[in-house]
């Protein structure tokens, strides 16, 4: 078969070439004939009885461990796909615009690096294209991808996710264990968010895209997200850079690390109360930019009740710890407090 390959190859790349497809174009001709990234082939299964025998000979591996996606200049997008089988190598392909033309470079990042250059063509368009492809394949992948990352640096190409979030509304949802958006606002988790498959969907990473001192001053609305299945059937939820409120949104996640805008005793009393029961949440680490009531240790240690002690950390800064029994007694709950963060774990006793 690599005789065929190397012999005829060129024949089937201008046939290919002939009929026009798109992909093919983009990522270069051979991604058709290397078994470990079969899926830009996969859409020409049905051109002809030959053509299809000949792609069949190679079985695919339909299995995805994660796709990044990465948008840090106005003039570039960057996708990164790692598959399951240990023996593929990951895909990694830019789409860029140089002088006015756009530029498709495969394997960006290593010594196999290639590149073709387009006329007339949009970069933004082609990835689209090429990821509607990649959505295509993903459908019939048998188990769900480890993660599924979409990062921009740049606001101007904020409106990227608004077109992937329109190729995922028109496919099945994305099956992955992990979804990390780095944006600006709550559009963009919610262009992406609502087309995750909820159940297989456990761990939420949302991140600020902002730089700078301003970062923590920006409230992340997730009012409309939180209404989400994606969002109650989910474990985790890890929230940088952005402040949110109301904490009890928060407590059916086995684990919370994030900053709220606000929080009141009466906040902190109910979060004590949920780690008490024998079940969620386990892990809930959490600060407030403008605590209610000025938390200061004595007042929110008379609120909590119970014995504290005091501690110092490595810059000797001054905390408190109080260990609880949690349900049966086999679990403890342990309360640190810091000056304007609280954290919150419960975890087993040990057989000692």
């Amino acid at each position: 078969m690599e005789a065929l390959i190397t012999r005829y190859g060129h024949i089937l790349k201008r046939i290919l070439e002939g009929c026009d497809y798109e992909a093919v174009k983009v990522t270069h001709e051979k991604f058709l004939f290397d078994c470990k990234h079969p899926f830009f082939s996969q859409s020409l299964r049905k051109s002809s009885f030959d053509l299809r025998g000949f792609i069949d000979s190679f079985p695919p591996d339909l299995h995805l461990r994660s796709i990044h996606l990465q948008v840090e200049i106005s003039t570039e997008i960057y996708m990164i796909v790692n598959f399951l089988n240990p023996e593929g190598s990951p895909l990694d392909i830019r789409y860029g615009a140089e002088r006015g033309k756009t530029v498709v470079v495969k394997n960006a990042i290593s010594k196999t690096r290639k590149e073709k250059v387009f006329e007339n063509e949009n970069f933004v368009d082609m990835f689209c294209n090429d990821f509607s492809i990649l959505q295509r394949f993903i459908s019939h992948q048998k188990v769900p991808m480890d993660e599924v990352s979409f990062k921009i640096f740049r606001e101007d190409h904020a409106g990227t996710f608004a077109k992937i979030g329109s190729m995922l509304s028109k496919g099945k949802p994305l099956t992955t264990r992990k979804i990390a958006l780095k944006v600006y606002r709550v559009e963009e988790i919610m262009a992406i968010f609502p087309y995750v498959a909820p159940g297989v969907l456990k761990d939420n990473y949302f991140e600020q895209s902002r730089m700078g001192i301003t970062r923590n001053s920006h409230q992340l609305n997730l009012t409309d997200v939180a209404k989400l299945e994606q969002w109650k059937k989910a474990d985790t939820v890890e929230i940088k850079d952005f402040t949110v409120r109301y904490p009890s949104r928060f407590l059916h996640f086995s684990r919370v690390d994030t900053c709220f805008r606000t929080i009141s005793m009466e906040d902190i009393e109910s979060l004590k109360n949920a780690f008490l029961k024998d079940d969620t949440p386990e892990f809930f680490e959490i600060s407030a930019e403008a605590p209610e009531e000025h938390i200061y240790f004595e007042h929110v240690m008379k609120k909590m009740g119970g014995d504290w002690t005091e501690e110092r950390n490595r810059d000797q800064l001054r905390r408190f710890r109080q260990v609880t029994p949690v349900g049966n007694k086999d679990k403890v709950a342990t309360f640190l407090l810091f000056y304007s963060s609280l954290k919150l774990e419960r975890n087993c006793l040990s057989e000692d």
